[in-house]
């Protein structure tokens, strides 16, 4: 076994190269993140029907209207609770036998 003995100085010194080439490989695999991500929302874009930027503007359509239907029909859910209650039951007996 060879034991080299370093000085304080030589040991920042390599020290401070390994953490310079450690934050150039996370630098480059951060570009690299982000140009995969921007090239696939634009083949996303290119292919799919509809828009992706055209339907980021319709994002919280569907929760506002789950929301509000179930704000209408508030009153029907003791009856709709005591209707599925066997299903739930079903449901939680499924979940605790696997």
């Amino acid at each position: 076994m060879i034991e080299t003995h370093l000085s304080a100085s030589q040991l920042q010194r390599e020290y401070g190269l390994i953490v310079r080439k450690k934050r150039l490989y996370s630098f480059i695999l951060l570009i690299l993140f982000f140009s995969l991500m921007a090239t696939g929302f634009i083949v996303a874009e290119d292919r799919n029907a509809g828009g992706f930027l055209d339907g980021l503007s319709k994002l919280f359509d569907f929760p506002n209207a789950v929301i509000s239907e179930a704000f209408a029909e508030v009153d029907k859910i003791p009856g709709l609770m005591l209707q599925y209650l066997p299903d739930l039951i079903e449901t939680i007996n499924i979940a605790a036998a696997s």
